[in-house]
């Protein structure tokens, strides 16, 4: 059984505030943030079964700042005591979580999910003693609720449906029938979004939530002090592969101040803070908005030549229209690197998934007046859509050497490559269902994360008997052995 060692010590602990380590069976340690005595246990469920499976090794550390957010908004208002487990970074098993929670007196277990995650999930849910209140949120619960609480063998209480901050409070205050939670059988008639916040600076985030933050914590799980930052909720555009049209149902693009952005990034510069990594889908918006945020920061003395690194998601096409100006202060503030999706490879294929601005010069421009000031991309790739021809893979796999090319060194341009995945509420998903896949087929098939770069996911085809483009299963692997050789 799992044993209480108590808390670690960290050198650089700004606020006092020491997390709580545990000693399992197995001797593996595992870390709960948050409040001593909780009664409310949230845990970031992993994409792998990890009691049979291993991690990609491309994987990257990131910490559950929803949950961060829940635990702070749910404490602010009604004083819960909330932990949170980040049973994927520590890389648990479903088995492992189940022998955490029994060790401690929580009312309520919270899980996060995501289609690739889901059964992961499933499996943590029978790890718990049904005892206690199960809840389970993210995009998977709001887009297929009744694949939680219509399967018989679950016992999930309920299910909260798009961003949770005001209906996980009421609901833990007891009140009965409110929009976004479904608690019996999926009546998406109530899944309705109306407590979504809408000021994004009104919500609070104490940093004793984030797991492994450098504010308490020396290392990730990575090895890496790094800070992170989520200043904006989903996109405003229509990717067709991509589920955030669905999410944003009743809740639009909204983004923190800019002054509130600067003023967080001075304050914890000035901790000793240089690594700042922003998990928003759209962290650059327009030239304004880089101004109104770096100005400040250059101003306080934070810059590149102060050690300052800022990596963020952006898109391809609003970086093409920045000015040479803001790319300059884009360096100067310390900008290393910018994550793109490209997807792929010519102006036709780019269309089939509205990618309406794209055309592939200009991904190469942007990348080269990228380059030209000190700032490199990883540059996402996807094959495997449905319909797909050779052609379309070649173009795809060109373009990923042609951009490559132009910053080949070490820490230059990168590849990141997936298999395609119709996850459930992007409009290809719906498309595949109009033309006589079934829901069923489709969620299994999406149970793998697309991760091309791990071998274990690479034959998820043979294994679900699915496949979706027009290419032979063995020509595709060849390309998909192509672009991870960039």
């Amino acid at each position: 059984m799992a044993t209480v060692l108590g808390s670690f010590l960290n050198r650089n602990n700004m606020n006092n505030y020491t997390p709580e380590v545990i000693k399992l069976e197995s001797g593996k340690h595992a870390t709960l943030f948050g409040d001593k005595k909780a009664t409310v246990l949230l845990i970031n469920t992993p994409l792998y079964d990890f009691a049979t499976e291993s991690a990609s090794e491309f994987e990257v550390y990131q910490p559950p700042l929803g949950l961060a957010y829940l635990a702070s908004f749910t404490h602010k208002n009604s004083n819960t005591l909330v932990q949170i487990l980040d049973a994927s970074g520590e890389q648990l098993s479903p088995e492992e979580v189940g022998e955490i929670v029994s060790i401690h007196d929580y009312k309520v277990v919270g899980l996060n999910s995501t289609t690739p995650s889901f059964k992961v999930v499933k499996r943590i849910i029978k790890s718990v003693d049904p005892c206690r209140k199960i809840i389970v949120g993210g995009p998977h619960a709001t887009l297929l609720p009744e694949t939680l609480l219509e399967d018989p063998a679950l016992k999930v209480d309920a299910v909260f449906c798009g961003e949770s901050e005001i209906s996980f409070d009421r609901w833990l205050n007891g009140e009965k029938n409110i929009p976004g939670v479904l608690c019996q059988k999926a009546d998406r008639s109530q899944a309705s979004l109306d407590y979504t916040p809408k000021n994004l600076d009104d919500l609070p985030l104490d940093r004793r939530y984030v797991p492994f933050d450098p504010t308490h914590t020396e290392f990730n799980p990575q090895g890496r002090s790094r800070f992170f930052m989520l200043t904006s909720r989903t996109c405003p555009f229509n990717c067709y592969f991509c589920a955030a049209p669905a999410l944003r149902r009743s809740a639009s693009f909204r983004k923190q101040s800019d002054s509130k952005i600067a003023e967080e990034i001075i304050s914890y510069a000035k901790l000793g803070i240089r690594d700042v990594r922003f998990l928003d889908e759209l962290a650059i918006l327009n030239d304004q908005q880089v101004e109104a945020i770096f100005r400040p920061v250059v101003d306080a003395g934070y810059t590149s030549e102060a050690d300052m690194e800022f990596r963020m998601h952006a898109r391809i096409d609003i970086l093409n229209k920045l000015s040479d100006e803001t790319l300059a202060l884009m360096k100067r503030v310390g900008v290393k690197r910018l994550n793109v999706g490209v997807e792929r490879g010519s102006v036709a294929a780019m269309r089939s998934v509205n990618k309406v601005n794209l055309t592939p010069e200009m991904v190469k421009r942007v990348v080269k007046r990228l380059a030209d000031n000190e700032i490199f991309v990883t540059a996402y790739f996807m094959l495997g859509f449905p319909g797909e021809s050779e052609k379309d893979m070649s173009d795809t796999v060109n373009l990923a050497r042609d951009i490559k090319a132009l910053a080949p060194q070490t820490e230059g341009t990168k590849i990141n490559s997936f298999k395609f995945r119709p996850y459930p509420g992007t409009k290809i998903y719906y498309d595949l269902l109009d033309h006589g896949y079934t829901k069923a087929k489709l969620i299994e098939y999406s149970y793998d994360s697309g991760e091309i770069n791990d071998k274990k996911n690479r034959f998820v085809d043979q294994q679900v008997n699915l496949h979706l483009s027009n290419v032979p299963f063995d020509v595709e692997q060849k390309y998909i052995e192509s672009i991870r050789a960039i």
